[in-house]
């Protein structure tokens, strides 16, 4: 009896096993199926897609193009969903690798709002070439941010892993930092304008980077109508002791211009009284004067009664892969 039991047991146990390693692998032909990551990077933002936000289980839709030996569209501008007790995304319904053939996969994910207040945004051709108009007026919340992945490829379907897409903003990040030289400083921010920058676009990935190769996507972009957009933010949260307010923007790549400026204005409380300033900058006296496609930009303003300005393109870690410092030419 007890004989009969533990053999009854064994064969339980091992349709258990076989079951759960059919699912882990594929269906009953053994085939693995074919599992994606997403890896973005870690600004915040109310626009700005996130690591943070690809990772939560409240993620933006991600999208795939997948094409086997050159020819075979497998996935289409396919939606995949992540698991939500793991990092893996997958199909619905799965596909399998096939030992022998080749492979190549790229991903995007967009804002998951639909724009308003004069913004917009469509692709094409697989998700390498969109059309982008930022808001008419400054509204983070509406600002278009687009990502897209490099390629992957696989030459051998045997060697099957998990496909990770790493994905790289299109947009420029602009963050402009008001702070006071001294904390003792009694100093007031009223407003920060941003003036004639184009809004529109349309922008083609001319060379898209390959996982792991340290390559970055070069967008080639297409300005539309006429650069006399401008961004006034008025109202602030100041933290720490020295800053006064930022202000956040996912602009349009481009080159400025003479006409592009930054203005401030502020009021400063000294032993006479409350005085209110106004102060202008030209930024195209300033590195950078070029707003590249997947690079943060910050620009700080250090006020005393006089306002000093600095602009650099900082340290972005955009899909595993780190940009370099480029100090300000002052």
């Amino acid at each position: 009896m007890k004989k009969t039991i533990y053999i009854l047991y064994c064969a339980i146990l091992a349709l258990a096993v076989s079951a759960c390693s059919k699912e882990e692998q594929g269906d009953s032909n053994g085939l693995p199926y074919i599992t994606f990551g997403v890896s973005g990077i870690n600004i915040d933002t109310k626009a700005l897609i996130t690591n943070d936000d690809l990772t939560s289980n409240s993620h933006p839709n991600v999208y795939v193009y997948g094409v086997k030996n050159n020819t075979t569209n497998i996935f289409d501008g396919t939606e995949i969903y992540k698991e939500s007790d793991s990092n893996n995304w997958n199909t619905n319904p799965k596909e399998q690798w096939e030992p022998g053939q080749s492979y190549s996969f790229h991903g995007f994910t967009h804002s998951p709002q639909t724009p308003t207040n004069g913004a917009s945004f469509s692709m094409k051709s697989s998700g390498l070439e969109i059309n982008v108009s930022q808001p008419d007026d400054y509204d983070e919340a509406n600002m278009v941010d687009y990502l897209l992945s490099h390629a992957y490829k696989v030459a051998d379907g045997s060697n099957y892993r998990t496909v990770m897409l790493y994905m790289q903003h299109a947009m420029s990040w602009i963050e402009i930092v008001v702070q006071k030289e001294m904390p003792e400083h009694t100093i007031a921010l009223n407003s920060i304008n941003l003036s004639n920058i184009f809004k529109s676009a349309t922008m083609k990935c001319e060379f898209q980077g390959i996982a792991n190769s340290g390559d970055k996507n070069v967008w080639a972009v297409q300005l539309s109508g006429t650069n006399n957009q401008t961004y006034t933010k008025t109202s602030f949260t100041t933290s720490g002791e020295n800053h006064l307010g930022s202000m956040r923007i996912l602009a349009i790549p481009q080159q400025l211009t003479n006409a592009t400026t930054l203005a401030v204005n502020y009021t400063v409380t000294e032993p006479s009284g409350a005085k209110t300033y106004d102060q202008e900058f030209i930024l195209l006296n300033y590195t950078p004067y070029v707003w590249e496609s997947g690079h943060k930009i910050i620009y700080t303003l250090t006020i005393n009664t006089g306002v000093q300005l600095k602009g650099e393109i900082c340290e972005w870690k955009d899909g595993g892969y780190t940009e370099g410092v480029i100090l300000p030419n002052n």
